[in-house]
């Protein structure tokens, strides 16, 4: 099959080069790459705050640097089973992973947004040695060939890598102690509760919160922010306190996550991916948290 030819291919020249080469090598292609998302597809374009502006600008500068570094990041996980050689492993900033590991002897679901290297968490945590699954959309982001094959790289025994959304007994099963599950809250769909930053609306999904009291698994907040070419720094924020899931008090649960993460998120504003845009203007008159 050409594609599956293609991906060893290209997997078995990177493996050969040093790293600076090998993104000398990608640049043409991920500038390319770059300049089309910018053309045809304007939300691409980066904001310059979070909350971003009422009527965010094209700015073409940043939003080339921004997309042509995002299209190369992505490329990483061609080599995610190389992740713990010394060579990709020194360029990543792990320390927080500790707060992850110290929490293993319940199920976590890792509540983050689309922001920076949200693809690369999952594989960042299974490289790691947590077994980890992610949930996808699958309606906006499909489970296709690419994506399962690259992250089958880091596949630890016979944990699933992937779910989709709607696969609710799948996941709760998944959900034993040990077991890691990343679901990004900024997704548009299903029921959502409202807190606000900096005086703006910020809607995530509240269904993380069901399945965490159902699995009795523990909520943290996470982001991975983009330091350059294939360089991740990982943010772990303090845990959803359990209190707020048992007593289904889903308005101060998302406050709690908003401020873990968007004060770091906001520091680097122009990661914020589509989606997290999204999340502060298509907040809903009436959310589900304060059914």
């Amino acid at each position: 099959m050409l594609r599956e030819a293609t991906f060893r291919a290209v997997r078995t020249v990177g493996g050969l080069l040093p790293l600076p080469v090998l993104a000398a090598v990608l640049w043409p292609i991920a500038i390319a790459r770059a300049v089309a998302d910018l053309v045809l597809k304007p939300a691409r374009h980066p904001v310059r705050s979070l909350p971003p502006p009422s009527r965010p600008g094209r700015n073409w500068s940043s939003g080339l640097r921004q997309r042509t570094a995002a299209w190369l990041n992505t490329t990483s996980l061609l080599w995610a089973d190389k992740f713990a050689a010394p060579r990709w492993s020194r360029r990543f900033d792990l320390t927080a992973l500790e707060r992850l590991r110290a929490l293993s002897d319940r199920p976590v679901i890792v509540v983050t947004l689309h922001y920076g290297g949200i693809f690369a968490l999952p594989t960042l945590l299974r490289s790691a040695g947590l077994p980890t699954a992610s949930v996808v959309a699958d309606a906006l982001w499909p489970i296709r060939w690419w994506r399962r094959r690259r992250a089958e790289l880091t596949r630890i025994g016979d944990h699933p890598l992937h779910f989709r959304s709607g696969d609710a007994l799948a996941i709760t099963r998944f959900l034993v102690p040990g077991t890691f599950l990343v679901v990004a809250g900024d997704y548009p769909r299903g029921e959502r509760a409202l807190t606000t930053f900096d005086s703006v609306g910020f809607a995530l999904a509240t269904p993380p919160f069901r399945l965490a009291r159902l699995t009795a698994a523990v909520i943290v907040p996470a982001l991975v922010r983009a330091d350059g070419v294939w360089r991740y720094t990982l943010h772990v924020g303090l845990p959803v306190p359990d209190e707020l899931i048992r007593t289904d008090d889903y308005e101060a649960a998302v406050d709690h996550i908003a401020a873990e993460l968007l004060p770091v998120a906001a520091q680097r504003p122009e990661q914020a991916m589509p989606l997290l845009v999204a999340a502060f203007d298509r907040a809903p008159p009436a959310l589900a948290g304060s059914a």
